[in-house]
């Protein structure tokens, strides 16, 4: 049952929220400026959490910005190298302010769903418009998206991000949290509100027509949703409701949908290679390291030594094996080990979600062409980490 509200969910649910604002304000968009802001609060309270709580982040954080400030000595660029050091610090602070204020907050998880709900419900309403309208806002800069190769306009939401498949991640970040919030809520009203949010993510997910996007949507809802029907009795008229609505969405808009999914299946950008020949040279660029890595910022200039051109890796978990080595790779790897390893032997009632969400990730992570530096990251690492030890901060 939801407590009234203290000033950490205040602060829990803001620094979630504030990432419906994308990417305007460039270098300094807002979910970076309130991170800045909040950094004395977050080292005053820090000292006061149990050691349970903050060892395994304060881990995490060290070993990240350690490697990458030593990875500025070999890095092929080392002034980008600087500055995405700034970043990557910023990002540090983000993730452990939404950990260590959900631990002093008072409805813990569900102010961390909150945050994510209105962000969705921000974008959304903006993603409608563009739908709608066939316009967009000045942050969506990719003119191919706009027109298919086919030669046909298309219609695509990006909302207050760079592209639609950025948005798209993001969309796919935020729907556990949401279906947390559907199995733990007791409240109608907020029932059918958490649902509509859900739908908003859903249905403009497979509009767009990423396939990573829909596939990992459409995976953690159905999983989700048959374990929420069982822990929530409430959630049967809303979920009537919900599909409904989606049905009539799917035809309203079946000629676009259509068309973006057939384009997107039978084209590619013309600044883009295919996948697996993209891996297969960032893997010939992590050789040519020893295993290190490019060291931060340093991709571009990795992969220009074995491409005749610079090709975004289009996957997180290359990402960083590229930029920072074997090492930190599996480094990360083993983190996400122990979380499923840790979900699979406990008894948490938000199992289905938890184990959805991972089984999906290799879909999620490999939808955009970037994603270290983008915030929504750290906010989702942040708050998975809290949905899986969520007993810890009970």
């Amino acid at each position: 049952m939801a407590r009234k509200l203290n000033k950490y969910d205040i602060y829990v649910v803001i620094l979630i929220a504030s990432l419906a604002s994308g990417q305007f304000g460039g270098a300094l968009q807002l979910s970076r400026a309130l991170s800045i802001l909040l950094i004395p609060i977050l080292l005053r309270v820090y000292t006061t959490l149990p050691k349970v709580i903050t060892r395994r982040p304060k881990q995490f954080v060290v070993i990240i910005l350690f490697w990458s400030i030593i990875s500025l000595l070999w890095t092929g660029s080392f002034e980008r190298g600087l500055q995405e050091c700034v970043y990557f610090i910023v990002h540090m602070f983000y993730f452990l302010e939404i950990i260590v204020f959900t631990y002093k907050s008072q409805n813990k998880l569900l102010s961390v769903s909150i945050g994510w709900a209105i962000a969705v419900l921000v974008t959304s309403s903006i993603a409608l418009w563009e739908i709608q309208t066939g316009q967009h806002l000045s942050t969506g800069r990719f003119e191919e998206d706009i027109l298919l190769y086919t030669g046909f306009a298309r219609r695509f939401a990006s909302a207050t991000f760079f592209n639609f498949n950025d948005y798209e991640v993001f969309l796919c970040y935020s729907i556990p949290f949401i279906l947390f919030a559907i199995y733990s809520v007791t409240d109608f009203k907020k029932l059918v509100f958490f649902f509509f949010v859900l739908l908003c993510a859903v249905t403009i997910t497979c509009f767009n027509a990423s396939r990573g996007a829909a596939i990992s949507a459409l995976t953690m809802v159905f999983i989700g949703l048959w374990g929420a029907l069982k822990q929530n009795s409430m959630s049967k008229i809303p979920l009537i409701l919900l599909l409904f609505v989606f049905v009539f969405f799917l035809y309203e808009f079946s000629d676009e949908i259509l068309l973006n999914l057939t384009a997107r299946l039978d084209t590619t950008s013309a600044f883009e290679s295919d996948r697996t020949e993209i891996w297969y040279l960032a893997f010939l660029c992590l050789l040519n390291t020893g295993l290190m890595g490019t060291g931060i910022a340093g991709i571009e200039t990795g992969m220009s030594v074995v491409s005749n051109h610079y090709l975004a890796v289009h996957n997180l978990f290359v990402e960083i094996l590229v930029e920072f080595g074997i090492f930190i790779f599996f480094y990360i790897v083993s983190i996400l080990f122990k979380m499923f390893l840790y979900t699979l032997r406990g008894k948490t009632k938000y199992k289905r979600i938890i184990l959805s969400t991972f089984l999906v990730l290799p879909f999620i992570f490999i939808v955009s062409s970037k994603f270290l530096l983008c915030p929504d990251l750290y906010a989702f690492i942040s708050s998975f980490y809290i949905l899986v030890y969520h007993d810890k901060f009970a």
